[in-house]
């Protein structure tokens, strides 16, 4: 919802660690489970099915898929580079936003990102055959993390320590060694 936009305006909860996006996008945060603003629900909670219906995210369309690569890159006059990627891509939000992100912040180009999540999705294949919106979701998380990986083992580390406690609370002691 940040990254699309869509938060200026709007009360919203999500895990602490997401407050200051939130604040910073315009976004009202608020430290509950759930929180119902007009026809945006947001929660903390994934058994929050008594409180409204969910719904099918369809992917994109490819011209959405194209606009948002490009904008998030920077990359104004790069169609065809865009489009390739977005193919690869699915089309799907989560993985059209993973991979723009990824390259908004690493600077990668688009052919080094494509090539890469070409070797990620084959790897991932001799692993599982998963359905093809995680093939994709997983692909584009596994090219942030073997680059986390060759760059910064300890930060990818702690992500996965991080990742393990999910939004409960991490004791401090974990990482300081100190009781």
């Amino acid at each position: 919802l940040v990254s699309a936009g869509l938060v200026k305006g709007k009360r919203l909860t999500s895990y602490a660690s997401l407050a200051d996006d939130v604040r910073n996008a315009g976004g009202d945060w608020v430290d509950e489970e759930v929180v119902v603003d007009g026809n945006l629900i947001t929660s903390r909670n994934p058994n929050w099915g008594g409180v409204g219906p969910s719904f099918y995210l369809r992917v994109l369309e490819r011209d959405d898929s194209v606009e948002f690569l490009k904008k998030r890159t920077g990359q104004s006059n790069a169609d065809a580079v865009a489009n390739k990627l977005a193919q690869a891509l699915g089309d799907l939000p989560l993985a059209v936003e993973q991979a723009s992100a990824w390259r908004a912040e690493t600077g990668m180009p688009a052919a080094e990102y494509l090539r890469l999540f070409a070797e990620k999705r084959a790897e991932l294949m001799t692993v599982s055959r998963p359905t093809h919106y995680e093939q994709t979701v997983a692909t584009a998380w596994n090219v942030s993390l073997d680059h986390l990986a060759s760059k910064n083992p300890a930060a990818l580390q702690l992500l996965q320590i991080c990742a393990y406690f999910a939004p409960e609370p991490i004791a401090r002691s974990l990482f300081s060694g100190a009781p």
